[in-house]
């Protein structure tokens, strides 16, 4: 599933329930529980009844990534944002892609970008930035900061000499 195939299939699930209470699915490990309350189609995320944040994908990310990995990773979480669930690389493996894809595809229905918000580019960049941590260009905790920066100001995208961003991080 693509991102836009999942904003449309949670936009009609969220319209087709109206006014008829709450429902649920499983994708894999993962709880998807809506109608949600921001916007028609979100939901809420869970893992054995935990929602998962952003900062611990960040951890997650950072923890996963290796110097000797570090390409593989970073093109694969690029052919994520790109492809959704259609992705072709296998660094990641299903359950994660399913985590990434269902964390972020909320970002694309609460903050649609053809309305001029980021939407699940703001996610990615703090997954990316996760990874430079690991390679030492940003402190993780710094990653960590700018990921939980709500009503702050967007953090700047950081411009890194020789290193080519993925397309989220331009």
């Amino acid at each position: 599933m693509t991102y836009e195939e999942g904003v449309r299939y949670m936009i009609q699930l969220c319209t087709e329930r109206r006014g008829r209470g709450p429902c649920s699915f499983w994708v894999g490990k993962l709880l998807i529980e809506y109608p949600g309350y921001k916007a028609v189609g979100d939901y809420r995320l869970s893992i054995d009844g935990k929602a998962y944040t952003h900062e611990e994908m960040v951890w997650r990310l950072y923890h996963k990534t290796t110097g000797a990995n570090a390409p593989s990773a970073m093109a694969a979480l690029e052919d994520l944002f790109l492809r959704g669930l259609t992705s072709r690389y296998s660094f990641f493996g299903q359950d994660e892609k399913e985590l990434i894809y269902w964390i972020t595809l909320q970002e694309d229905i609460n903050y649609p970008p053809d309305r001029g918000y980021q939407g699940r580019k703001l996610a990615y960049q703090r997954f990316y930035e996760a990874m430079l941590a690991k390679l030492g260009h940003i402190d993780i905790r710094e990653v960590v900061r700018r990921t939980n920066n709500h009503f702050g100001p967007r953090p700047p995208l950081l411009r890194i000499e020789g290193v080519n961003h993925p397309i989220f991080y331009r």
